[in-house]
């Protein structure tokens, strides 16, 4: 490796840490706890299924932060399946069958027990029937509203401005959040 390199890679860390290890006591003490900090971890995992009427949706959901306060303020991504059955009183509806695989920006805000997640991105579009709406990737956004810890009842929505791929339920989450 070059040398230059290496002494630059050195004296490069001893500056960033410089702030750290030597900060005056009064100035380390200070922190506004409603700022975001750059702290890149895992958030959760859950599965959730929801119902609306004669629409079932369940799905599985990785969520990661990268940035944190202390108020429980979380802005992340979340990687997740949604599977979507749709139905009338004739049977399924056109398009039935379907599954977004997704891909988020989220923004968290958790208490004890409950919590609220703000979703934007996009979504893969995939059914059985791509006559009626070919496979594609879509924007999309959503929001749920979780009360439990570890199993508990959720309200979701999402849309991706198609009335054929939008949902709104009610149902069951099972979920693991590392800040509760």
């Amino acid at each position: 490796m070059n040398t230059k390199f290496l002494y630059i890679l050195f004296f490069s860390l001893i500056l960033l840490t410089n702030g750290v290890l030597f900060a005056q006591p009064d100035s380390s003490e200070k922190v506004n706890k409603n700022s975001l900090n750059f702290s890149p971890a895992f958030h959760n995992i859950q599965i959730d299924a929801s119902v609306f009427f004669i629409l079932l949706e369940y799905g599985g959901h990785i969520d990661f932060d990268l940035f944190q306060n202390n108020n429980n303020v979380c802005l992340g991504s979340r990687f997740g399946v949604e599977h979507y059955s749709k139905g009338d009183f004739g049977g399924a509806a056109a398009g039935s069958p379907y599954t977004n695989y997704n891909l988020y920006l989220r923004f968290s805000k958790i208490s004890k027990y409950l919590s609220f997640n703000f979703l934007g991105g996009i979504s893969y579009y995939t059914t059985d029937q791509p006559d009626y709406l070919p496979n594609k990737v879509l924007p999309r956004i959503g929001f749920e509203i979780k009360y439990g810890r570890i199993v508990g009842i959720i309200l979701k929505g999402a849309t991706s401005f198609n009335e054929n791929n939008s949902f709104i339920g009610i149902g069951l989450s099972l979920d693991y959040c590392h800040i509760l």
